[in-house]
């Protein structure tokens, strides 16, 4: 299928030269400079490409591509066409966000939990206001948290971003969810959103106008800038400094956005007393942390395996912990580590910043969770590896109803 110049965040077909250099830096296929350029071509004919099948959705790609051709979006593309073409594997639901049973359906809210969060499914009303997204929800104390004084704290998992039906080439699925938040916020007073998650903080900023034509009228500020702001102003003090060396993982979702996170969650870190330590893919070059290679071929074995690499290199960069500012690279690197030989425990970058303002930090509910994610993989996903020959569509995202104070 030949390819048509896209707009914006899409892959650059009339600039790209088809010199490999992209694929050439992968860090998970190893290509040479000259499979490398071959594999390239082959994606832009439209043939079929043994990256489409390794692909690990890191976006390293993108980073390396000195023309700014976005590589990693003409991957999406063929993922797409893929799509159109046949479906999905029945294990990939488990990965969607609005099919059941999914990775996050599986997590077991106490009362008190699904009390809290239920009040907080309504439009803001307030000018500024904190987007949970799908995974600080299955972390509520985080919402709870004296570093969001000041912001109104709204989300439900059904105000999901889409940023799984992105990375997989489900557009039309990821423009349903724009449009539904979109309509989410139609009259409501928002001036400022503030995000706890990379991936929601980029689809909204990002992706939603770019490729999608959906605008949001607000400025969109991640957590990082809003902590910033109050430990200048004397709002927020961190009076238990953390005092240790703490390696850092990079979300994907920052390589897309060019790395405009990278220095602020580093900055954050020290300013809480850490010292950071590089691990040794880190910024334009880290490794996911597993969720992103399971949009590949759906596969939580391939989920699992990308994990476990990342888990393993921290174990080899030396501190005790390491620190996630995404919380679903936390949930799922955590996940994994109960199931392999990896010694440094991952903590959420929120978490560590809680602990140095003198938060407590719940750590038998974070394991709570992390384990109940590895067992629902277990017991509802894997038996869905064993039926390849089933395929399916997912349904269309409905709009959202009965929400308070939308109309």
């Amino acid at each position: 299928m030949e390819l048509q110049a896209g707009g914006a965040g899409e892959y650059n077909v009339e600039d790209c030269i088809a010199c490999g250099e992209c694929l050439a830096a992968c860090p998970y296929m190893r290509l040479s400079a000259g499979r490398a350029r071959r594999e390239m071509q082959r994606l832009r004919r439209g043939a079929h490409s043994m990256v489409l099948e390794q692909c690990a959705g890191c976006a390293t790609c993108n980073a390396a591509c000195v023309l700014d051709c976005r590589p990693y979006s003409l991957i999406r593309q063929r993922w797409n066409q893929r799509f159109q073409l046949r479906a999905l594997p029945l294990r990939a639901r488990f990965l969607l966000p609005h099919s059941k049973p999914n990775f996050r359906s599986a997590m077991a809210l106490s009362p008190q939990e699904q009390h809290y969060t239920a009040t907080l499914r309504r439009a803001p009303s307030a000018p500024r206001a904190l987007f949970a997204g799908c995974n600080a929800l299955l972390l509520p104390y985080q919402l709870q948290s004296r570093l969001w004084r000041g912001l109104e704290v709204f989300g439900s998992l059904d105000f999901c971003c889409g940023e799984m039906y992105y990375r997989m080439g489900l557009y039309e699925y990821a423009r349903q969810s724009a449009l539904r938040l979109q309509a989410l916020f139609a009259h409501t007073p928002v001036q400022d959103m503030v995000f706890l998650c990379s991936a929601c903080y980029n689809m909204l900023a990002n992706v939603y106008p770019r490729e999608f034509g959906v605008e949001l009228p607000f400025k969109k500020t991640f957590a990082t800038e809003f902590l910033r702001e109050k430990l200048n102003s004397g709002a927020l003090r961190f009076d238990k400094p953390l005092n240790q060396g703490i390696t850092i993982h990079d979300s994907c979702h920052a390589k897309l956005m060019g790395g405009a996170l990278w220095d602020e969650t580093r900055d954050m870190l020290i300013r809480a007393g850490a010292e950071v330590v590089e691990p040794e893919h880190t910024r334009e070059n880290s490794l996911c942390c597993g969720v992103a290679a399971g949009c590949s071929r759906f596969s939580p074995v391939d989920l699992a395996a990308t994990g476990a690499r990342r888990l393993l290199e921290f174990d080899r960069t030396g501190p005790a912990r390491a620190a996630a500012y995404c919380n679903g690279c936390y949930l799922t690197l955590e996940s994994v580590r109960h199931a392999v030989p990896a010694r440094t425990p991952v903590e959420p970058l929120w978490d560590l910043l809680m602990q140095a303002s003198g938060e407590p930090v719940p750590h038998a509910l974070r394991r709570t969770r992390t384990r109940q994610m590895l067992t629902g993989v277990l017991s509802r996903a894997m038996p869905d590896v064993l039926r390849p020959a089933k395929r399916f569509r997912p349904d269309p995202i409905e709009p959202l109803r009965d929400v308070q104070g939308n109309d």
